[in-house]
């Protein structure tokens, strides 16, 4: 995960610590503040089915009777297109209320994706194209608000200076590269005077360019360097960082009002 954060860095020079990241992907979605190389608090993180994970599984579901003759891998890019062409406003599919993780900033997609499978069960073919909608901007919706409340919190523990026009966010990960949730992540940190940067499509999936940059970063501050590689204990998971969503929520953030265009805020 934290090759997934550094990676924006190799692409854009301007990125100095400290930087917010938002790391969205079929395995994870965490919120993390960068404060140096190495030292990461994570602000909030999935709590059960991931966003990449739940797109797909409506993507496959979405439009049964094409399966046997559709020759594109139904994936985020196939329900991102079919979405383009519905309109959300016909079929409402609201995110459950989180009700233990109010004012945190934990992510939680599981009920997203039931009240949206139950849609697909429930309405004809004719309606999926709505359906992909308004999945896609309810999941939206709830990445941007735990993202507006990272933002505040960081800003009111003076990590960031709320009249400092370098705040960055950082985007990365394969449900980064989804059009519709950029641009709602780019209105919002438009909105606190914050910038967005995204590393390419491409580098958001590829794992051996994104280990490799993490690596020159630690060589170039001659950090983690072992004189005995082979020596070394490793660990199958290891946490990025200190998970310190108790301390969010005890902060009871409240998220300002602030419209977009296609944003509800109740989600």
């Amino acid at each position: 995960m934290e090759a997934h954060l550094l990676t924006a860095r190799m692409i854009n020079p301007e990125i100095k610590f400290p930087f917010l990241t938002l790391l969205i992907s079929g395995g994870h979605c965490l919120l993390c503040v960068a404060l140096e190389l190495g030292n990461y608090l994570v602000l909030g993180k999935c709590l059960d089915k991931p966003p990449g994970a739940a797109i797909d599984r409506v993507a496959r579901a979405i439009y049964p009777s094409q399966r046997a003759t559709a020759c594109r891998r139904r994936n985020g890019k196939y329900l991102e297109d079919v979405a383009k062409n519905g309109d959300r406003r016909k079929i409402e599919i609201r995110l459950p209320v989180m009700k233990h993780h109010h004012h945190s900033c934990d992510f939680s997609f599981s009920g997203l994706l039931s009240n949206t499978m139950m849609k697909v069960d429930e309405l004809e073919e004719s309606s999926h194209a709505d359906i992909a909608a308004s999945f896609q901007h309810s999941l939206s919706a709830h990445v941007v608000r735990q993202v507006s409340r990272a933002i505040v919190y960081s800003e009111q523990r003076g990590w960031f200076n709320n009249n400092n026009h370098n705040n960055v966010l950082v985007a990365s990960g394969g449900v980064a590269c989804n059009s519709y949730i950029r641009s709602q992540l780019q209105e919002v940190c438009q909105h606190f005077g914050w910038k967005l940067l995204c590393p390419p499509p491409k580098l958001c999936t590829d794992n051996g360019t994104m280990i490799a940059w993490t690596g020159l970063e630690y060589w170039r501050r001659n950090r983690g360097i072992s004189s005995d590689p082979m020596a070394e204990r490793y660990q199958a998971k290891c946490d990025v960082g200190p998970y310190i969503s108790d301390q969010v929520k005890e902060a009871a953030v409240k998220i300002p009002n602030f419209s977009t265009k296609h944003i509800h805020h109740g989600a």
